[in-house]
């Protein structure tokens, strides 16, 4: 990607989401609540610029109270977003309500700024039409939090490159030795859970993704 490629993209989904954009999707069970909290605010400190709260498991009142926890520790440092809750997306400082593939038929009537997971081009054309911000779109290649799935492979970040003018990340397996080529392709960013939430220094992890990122952006 050249500069000038770059600096139109940006130019393009500044509004939206940052570029390039690192995703840290939480998971309560990997690490524990407080880990957690200590996890985002560092990984923050390192270069993450949207958090995705994605707690299936919670009660609807221990999910509202981590989004509350989580952004006080984000302190309006990166864009927040909450998966599948319209109560708690609401919640002030939450920037979007995220939703499945499963739910792409559900009324956005009167819900502002959403996006969705997407494991086709398909869908994500579709849920641009529907009014999505953004779209994250996977999974990529092989990945331990869906250890019985297919990978879409990388061709899809091409498609969506031709036919979307709405942001896409990529999410599956990715890690600061692919993250670049996945920029090359055309992603907004990308989207992680263990490559953050398990390495020894959160905050150096998400610095090497945003480096990898940024380095093909400047080519």
């Amino acid at each position: 990607m050249t500069v000038v490629q770059g600096l139109a993209l940006l130019s393009k989904v500044s509004e939206t989401l940052a570029y390039p954009t690192l995703c840290l999707v939480t998971d309560l069970n990997k690490v524990g609540k407080d880990n957690l909290l200590k996890i985002i605010d560092e990984s923050v400190l390192g270069g993450v610029n949207l958090v995705q709260v994605r707690e299936k498991t919670l009660h609807q009142d221990e999910l509202e109270s981590l989004v509350l926890d989580i952004i006080e520790v984000v302190n309006g440092r990166a864009q927040i977003a909450v998966n599948s809750s319209v109560e708690a997306s609401h919640i002030s400082g939450v920037d979007f309500l995220h939703l499945p593939e499963s739910q792409l038929d559900i009324s956005t009537t009167n819900i502002d700024s959403f996006g969705f997971s997407v494991h086709s081009c398909e869908s994500a054309t579709l849920a641009q039409q529907k009014g999505a911000k953004y779209v994250i779109v996977g999974s990529i290649f092989s990945t331990e939090s869906h250890p019985g799935g297919n990978p879409v492979g990388t061709d899809i970040l091409c498609e969506c490159n031709r036919r979307l003018s709405i942001p896409f990340c990529a999410i599956g397996g990715i890690n600061a030795s692919n993250a670049g080529g996945l920029i090359e392709l055309g992603a907004n960013g990308v989207a992680v859970i263990s490559a953050i939430l398990a390495a020894p220094d959160p905050r150096l992890a998400a610095s090497e993704l945003m480096t990898a990122m940024r380095e093909k952006m400047e080519e």
